[in-house]
């Protein structure tokens, strides 16, 4: 099932998305002792984690956050988006450090670093009911998510949790390492951040689908584990 959402400024998007975060943050805690949030990269994303950081009430202390992909550059690099989420979210004082699972883009070789990740992952989901609980996605004009590109064998990986990709075809153009589909659709919740003033024909084509017809942009394939998506639209 897809929720639309659609808005005319930012701000209001990212309140109304961190309240809805809470709100569903609160509702798996009264069963559970922690909470998973997996973050991606992008400028959309960014007053939404600054509007999570100032939310007092949330129980910190049992979130546990990661990252959908992550460029190989070096970790203090500006185009990291690992340094973009700690700059306006994971800079909070009352995360614990072991509640932050990150990928090391400099750990030697880089197939390496995919494998710890992945090995991270297992790990969590092991210990947690084998699925995450939310994961926040931008779409690309293309209709990537995370590290995700049409045409790039990371789209065909049917069993690893995590991949290194080929160099990608925009800038930066370097190697990426990502999680895969079947790590993407362990999650409860979906949650799909955009600006239609890139991505409104593939957009429009996405929402018009019908259950029998091919699909054929990565975003397509991101659909949980209740199949159960909420997309924030940015009307321009």
């Amino acid at each position: 099932m897809k929720e639309l959402k659609n808005y005319r400024d930012l701000d209001l998007m990212s309140t109304d998305a961190a309240r809805s975060i809470r709100d569903y943050m609160i509702e798996v805690l009264r069963d559970k002792k922690s909470f998973s949030l997996i973050l991606s990269g992008g400028s959309i994303l960014q007053p939404l984690y600054r509007t999570l950081f100032y939310i007092d009430s949330l129980p910190w202390e049992k979130i546990h956050f990661f990252i959908t992909d992550e460029r190989c550059l070096p970790n203090k690099d500006l185009e990291s988006n690992f340094q973009s989420a700690v700059k306006n979210l994971l800079k909070r004082s009352n995360i614990p450090l072991q509640n932050i699972h990150w990928i090391n883009p400099e750990i030697n070789p880089l197939e390496q670093a995919a494998k710890e990740y992945e090995n991270t992952l297992v790990h969590y989901l092991g210990s947690n009911d084998n699925s995450f609980d939310l994961v926040l996605l931008t779409m690309g004009p293309d209709g990537h998510v995370a590290s995700l590109f049409p045409g790039f064998a990371a789209l065909m990986e049917k069993r690893k949790l995590v991949v290194l990709t080929d160099k990608a075809l925009l800038d930066p153009r370097v190697q990426r390492i990502t999680m895969t589909l079947p790590a993407l659709n362990k999650t409860r919740r979906i949650m799909f951040f955009l600006s239609d003033e890139n991505c409104s024909s593939i957009l429009e084509e996405i929402m018009g689908r019908q259950a029998e017809d091919k699909f054929n942009y990565p975003a397509e394939l991101v659909r949980g584990s209740e199949n159960y998506q909420i997309w924030y639209i940015l009307r321009n």
